[in-house]
């Protein structure tokens, strides 16, 4: 009988020592996903890289690049935003007019939405790479307040 109860007490023992092993090592088992997971999140943050469906620069900015212009987009979005002259609403209450978001749709047209901190609007323009080796642009069509 007595050995009967030291094996039982000894066998709760080795069960209680085993459980708390394994939820020590479960408990770091945690931590290092927790951390891997982390580093997963800021790669996928970091690789990845904004697409535009509508503009393949191979494709689209064929004139540009058969004209040695390496980044067509960047070209194209800077060239529109040295010119905010092309904004076809005036600010208001002090404001300055500047655009915002720019999409290259196709070799041809952009649209590019633009503020001034009170009001807000999209124009479409069409784009054209002159002779200069500058862009062109014309607005088509304007959304905005009326």
């Amino acid at each position: 009988m007595k050995k009967t109860f030291l094996v039982i007490i000894c066998s709760f023992g080795f069960l209680a020592c085993s459980n708390k092993d394994r939820k020590e090592d479960l408990l770091l088992e945690i931590d290092r996903l927790k951390i891997e997971n982390d580093s997963l999140m800021k790669l996928s943050r970091i690789e990845k890289t904004p697409t535009n469906y509508w503009f393949d620069s191979d494709f689209d900015g064929e004139a540009f690049l058969d004209q040695g212009i390496i980044d067509p987009v960047f070209l194209i979005e800077s060239s529109l935003r040295e010119q905010p002259e092309l904004i076809p609403l005036k600010a208001v209450l002090g404001g300055t007019m500047h655009f915002g978001n720019i999409q290259l749709l196709s070799s041809e047209w952009l649209i590019a939405d633009f503020d001034d901190g009170h009001i807000m609007g999209r124009a479409i323009y069409e784009y054209d790479l002159n002779k200069d080796k500058e862009v062109d642009f014309k607005l088509l069509h304007v959304l905005g307040p009326e």
